[in-house]
């Protein structure tokens, strides 16, 4: 194991207090050894540990930051009085910085009710000291929580160490207490997901060992796969890993379903850098390509009417290097298909626009910055008000033109502006039960639903829907100037 320090953070059953190894009383404890799959501190920035005692009662809480990859593993231990019970529940919950909600008590949901909004809540269990109420007011939001609860058995008058890893397969998995949901864990009754997503095990006393056995730290392993090949000049490869999906704060009219956030990993996969040209498109019809219906053709000069600005026409002329647009989402995977390829699900394509190569969630595709009318084609169209970059003049435009800031650390490029996207999935919110079938390479693409998700911003849209979480939705035989789409390859 690599030479680090660990934290120490000594809890007393009873009584809590922070002492140095060698002031210990002379009463058996465990060292809890705490690691985790999540990258840190992108997802894993904080840790909450609560202690129950043998009859459930809540009796100590913490929450520690950890704000760098170093902070893990960390270690914190667990003593008893001779003349005590010798059993400590333990519940310990990994979750990224800030993502808290209102403490109202144990609200327990399984999947895919998780999914659909917090159940009510009784108010307990409440964290009682000295007879005054300290319960915490917040609690880590579940869907972007790794929640285990394990049960210590203290021996007596010796040292012994519990090793455990918060494992991001297990996100989302509430730890299931107690039948009656009000009360702390139980006997026999309280389960915690282990390692295996939306699975949950009963929980039995923890296997205690005298040394804790050596090894690297595990942080950012949860299903990271690196690119063992370079990336194709037309092609970029994005390493599989874990990340956010989604966005609490995207609330806008009938968008709204961008939340609720939550904590998924994707498999590695390559996606075009550059969306689906004109010139891309009628190669393929060249080859043999039969599209259930042909994009729109335009072969008058793009009118003013925005939505008539089709870049297809129907011979070769001067818009082979624009981006295809006025395409059906059929016609799109259908291409894509042709291509040896699929159309990207909405994960894959938020893991490349917010997340691939960041130390963190952005939300834009090159990071923090606001996007400028003269790096990003977007706001071109004026609506209801004069548009902010109207004086760039109208869209669509080439490929690679305008956009010179919007490109991912990765090499995609137009994931803010120029065209918005087809993606695989329907167009349901993220809190219908079809969205909970996988934590990895999580997709909703029901053959019966008829929208389909449309992902980014586009010439002609306002700052707003630039940022890489924003979503909407379109029937999956229309057509948009503003729509186009790209392909990926890979884990689907």
């Amino acid at each position: 194991m690599r030479n680090r320090p660990w934290v120490a953070v000594l809890l007393g059953l009873g009584a809590s207090c922070t002492l140095a190894p060698e002031r210990l009383p002379p009463y058996g404890q465990v060292v809890v050894h705490v690691d985790t799959d999540l990258p840190a501190p992108a997802i894993a920035g904080r840790v909450r540990i609560d202690l129950f005692d043998a009859s459930g009662r809540w009796f100590d809480s913490r929450d520690l930051a950890r704000p760098n990859p170093d902070d893990w593993p960390l270690s914190f231990g667990v003593w008893v009085q001779e003349d005590e019970s010798r059993d400590v529940w333990v519940r310990l919950r990994a979750y990224p910085e800030g993502k808290l909600r209102d403490y109202r008590g144990e609200r327990y949901q399984d999947w895919p009710d998780v999914l659909s909004g917090p159940a009510e809540g009784g108010g307990e269990p409440r964290l009682i000291r000295d007879g005054e109420d300290i319960t915490p007011t917040t609690e880590p939001e579940p869907l972007v929580t790794v929640d285990r609860l394990v049960l210590l058995r203290i021996p007596r008058e010796e040292k012994r160490n519990a090793v455990i890893v918060l494992h991001g397969a297990c996100s989302g998995t509430m730890v299931h207490m107690a039948k009656a949901s009000e009360r702390g864990p139980a006997y026999g009754e309280a389960m915690s997901c282990v390692d295996a997503a939306e699975t949950r095990e009963l929980v039995e006393p923890w296997p205690l060992v005298e040394q804790v056995p050596a090894g690297e730290p595990l942080g950012g392993s949860w299903n990271h796969q690196p690119c063992d090949a370079e990336s194709e000049d037309d092609r970029a490869c994005i390493p599989g890993g874990a990340m956010l999906l989604g966005s609490r704060r995207l609330l806008m009219a009938d968008f709204a379903y961008a939340a609720p956030e939550r904590l998924v990993a994707l498999d590695r996969f390559w996606i075009d850098r550059q969306e689906v040209s004109v010139g891309d498109f009628r190669a393929a019809l060249s080859e043999g390509f039969t599209p259930p219906a042909l994009p729109k053709v335009g072969d008058d000069p793009l009118p003013d009417d925005k939505l008539e600005r089709c870049t297809f026409t129907s011979v070769a002329a001067d818009r082979e290097s624009y981006p295809l647009n006025c395409v059906t989402w059929e016609t799109a995977r259908a291409y894509c298909r042709f291509r040896g390829g699929e159309l990207p699900t909405e994960a894959q394509w938020e893991f490349v626009a917010t997340t691939s190569g960041h130390p963190r969630k952005v939300p834009y595709p090159w990071g923090e910055d606001e996007p400028n009318c003269e790096s990003v084609v977007f706001n071109r169209e004026p609506f209801d008000t004069p548009a902010f970059c109207e004086a760039q003049g109208p869209g669509p435009v080439p490929i690679g033109v305008g956009n010179v800031q919007d490109e991912s650390p990765r090499g995609v490029t137009d994931l803010a502006g120029g065209l918005a996207e087809w993606t695989l999935d329907v167009g349901l919110p993220y809190a219908d039960p079809c969205w909970a079938e996988r934590i990895v390479n999580p997709s909703c693409a029901q053959s019966d639903i008829q929208d389909r998700s449309v992902r980014g911003g586009s010439w002609s849209s306002p700052m707003p829907m630039l940022v890489g979480t924003f979503r909407s939705a379109l029937p999956a035989r229309a057509t948009a100037s503003f729509v186009g789409f790209r392909c990926v390859k890979g884990a689907m």
